[in-house]
């Protein structure tokens, strides 16, 4: 049992490190779920190049700096949250 559960640990941690990087989904890829951890890569990839370049393009309009402390909080947050429901799915997955 204490194997699954630092595997489900390890999982959540390699996930939000990794998605504070800009490589979400390494967690998924480690334990195996190919396909969820390359769609939420590349999605990843999508979401903070069109985020962080709506961010700069508005910065030389000023509304962009007003933009960048919820954007900060995107990149920070959904590596999190990520990480906590791959956590729970692998528990989940464990249980059964």
């Amino acid at each position: 049992m204490n194997v699954n559960k630092t595997s489900s640990d390890t999982a959540m941690v390699v996930e939000m490190v990794g998605g504070w990087f800009g490589f979400l989904g390494l967690g998924y890829l480690l334990t195996g779920n190919i396909f969820a951890g390359i769609v939420s890569l590349v999605g990843w990839w999508i979401v903070l190049v069109i985020t962080w370049s709506t961010v700069g393009a508005l910065s030389a309009l000023i509304v962009g700096v007003c933009l960048i402390p919820f954007q900060i909080a995107v990149h920070l947050g959904v590596p999190v949250l990520s990480g906590i429901v791959l956590k729970a799915q692998l528990e989940r997955r464990d249980n059964k």
